[in-house]
């Protein structure tokens, strides 16, 4: 055999042409049925709902600073967050879930009305039921 190497020379040269077309390969943006269904299986993965609880605390920390209208912009941002996990939530346990929608209604009404102590009592029971959701 003339030339031992050139089996060699072939699989490094097919090896590296492999490697540049994935290397350049451009990674695709997430849509948003994809962010969902990362959001739903975090929130199953850790047991809890680690998105609803941080608007519920962004929420008390601005009623806690006094103030109102910044608390009702951070309360806003829930119905994103829980449209994201509702439906998984409803199927799994009805009860939270009409828990939960009864919850917003409460915090909502006290947000309103602007008693802070009604908002902050309702928040803090809100947080008790969206720890109390049963991850499976």
């Amino acid at each position: 055999m003339k030339f031992p190497f050139l089996p060699w020379v072939a699989v490094l040269g097919l090896a590296t042409l492999v490697g540049c077309t994935q290397a350049t390969t451009a990674p695709q943006e997430p849509t948003a049925e994809t962010s969902n269904s990362i959001a739903k299986a975090q929130a199953v993965a850790e047991g809890s709902y680690p998105q609803l609880l941080a608007v519920v605390t962004k929420t008390q920390d601005a009623l806690n600073a006094q103030n109102l209208d910044q608390a009702k912009t951070e309360f806003a941002s829930f119905e994103a967050a829980w449209a994201a996990v509702e439906d998984g939530i409803k199927e799994r346990s009805p009860d939270s879930y009409n828990t939960i929608e009864d919850d917003m209604s409460q915090v909502n009404g006290a947000l309103t009305s602007g008693n802070t102590e009604q908002t902050i009592a309702a928040l803090q029971t809100m947080a008790d039921h969206i720890k109390g959701i049963p991850a499976n």
